[in-house]
């Protein structure tokens, strides 16, 4: 099994894409526009990839209006469908085997539709369906994401705007590590010597 763990988050924004994909789709296959504020499809374009749990009645009314009157063949349901399947998915799937019944489901229904936003989907759920299963590998570990990594990332990327272009490595090195509060002594750096901007060295 694979080591390397995923994001859910990832996971089910690939999905709502290729839902509010489908959905401008058929807005323009219907009426060759884009969304005006009375189409059906366009009231209900942030109800469609809502959690069920946090509907309202009137949400509700609209996605369904959506749904069944403005586009009856079909499409829109299924991306519907996969989108919240998922969203259930990392909420209900209680171990890996639990998890990988599900996985199976979405795929299948992707394969189904006739959305070739969903067979695009079902290829990159495939692709990754080892680094999507290692969500439930270990016990006690359930849940467990790359936010660590965003967090320490982000005062990275803070140094390196504020530095306006270091050109002196060591420099760099330093100042990541007092920023993120990490021991110079502790981490041993692989990285290529930088380019000179200019014909010297710098100081």
């Amino acid at each position: 099994m694979c080591r390397r763990r995923h994001n859910p988050f990832h996971v089910v924004k690939l999905a709502q894409t290729a839902l509010d994909e489908v959905r401008r789709r058929r807005q323009q296959g219907q009426l060759g526009h884009r969304g005006h504020a009375g189409d059906p499809l366009y009231q209900a374009r942030r109800d469609l990839p809502r959690g069920l749990h946090t509907h309202t009645r009137r949400s509700w009314a609209r996605a369904e209006l959506a749904v069944t009157v403005g586009d009856p063949s079909g499409p829109l349901l299924a991306a519907f469908q996969v989108s919240h399947e998922l969203q259930r998915l990392y909420a209900h799937a209680h171990d890996q085997a639990d998890a990988a019944h599900r996985l199976y489901r979405v795929p299948v229904r992707c394969a189904n539709s006739t959305a070739p936003e969903l067979h695009r989907l079902a290829r990159t759920l495939e692709a990754w369906r080892g680094e999507r299963l290692s969500y439930w590998t270990r016990t006690g570990r359930r849940g467990v994401s790359n936010g660590p990594t965003e967090a320490t990332n982000c005062p990275i990327k803070k140094v390196k705007r504020s530095g306006h272009g270091l050109r002196n490595f060591q420099n760099y090195w330093l100042r990541l590590l007092l920023n993120i509060g990490l021991d110079w002594r502790t981490v041993t750096w692989q990285a290529a010597p930088a380019t000179p901007i200019r014909g010297r060295q710098p100081r």
